[in-house]
């Protein structure tokens, strides 16, 4: 194979993999000590440290002037007065979503995920109001007494564009001893 056939293949398999949701080439790793957990965020998203109990915020790049919505993913985390089973505390907190939430209760899925080798719950679904319309996915995790929430939202035509990004980091959340 010619040089120049090899650096054509290789600019393609960049080209293709810088393009497609699936293939984000520009990680780093984001690490809390006081908040005990690292999650994998894109290079070029926006972040910030929160505050005593949101400990992260990431924000995709604006798409543009009229880009009123920057689609993000949220980390936070609290100390509990005792230990609390994880399926208790994730029935009650997705009643309190989809209470608080206007319009929460469509597009309702639910399930398992693992930050390494800590099980936890999250649920997905859509919110409609006159103002936006977002789509959700929220990760909870317990591990001793501290819960860890992380909580990705875009907008629901948006999210699609993002879903990729969104999943790569919630399977790349690690909670540290």
């Amino acid at each position: 194979m010619y040089r120049w056939q090899r650096i054509l293949s290789l600019c393609l398999i960049v080209a293709i993999c810088v393009s497609s949701n699936g293939c984000y080439v520009f990680w780093k790793r984001y690490h809390s000590k006081e908040h005990k957990f690292s999650i994998l965020v894109p290079r070029f998203w926006e972040l910030s440290k929160g505050s005593k109990d949101l400990a992260l915020i990431v924000r995709s790049p604006r798409r543009g002037p009229k880009d009123d919505f920057q689609e993000n993913v949220n980390v936070s985390t609290k100390e509990l007065p005792q230990e609390v089973n994880l399926e208790a505390f994730f029935e009650v907190n997705k009643g309190q979503v989809l209470l608080f939430v206007p319009g929460a209760k469509t597009d309702i899925s639910e399930g398992d995920i693992y930050a390494g080798r800590v099980k936890g719950k999250f649920i997905a679904f859509s919110s409609r109001s006159p103002q936006i319309s977002i789509r959700v996915f929220s990760a909870s995790w317990i591990k001793g007494k501290r819960v860890y929430i992380a909580t990705a939202t875009g907008t629901i035509e948006g999210f699609p564009r993002y879903e990729a990004i969104f999943k790569k980091m919630m399977q790349s959340m690690r909670i540290l001893d």
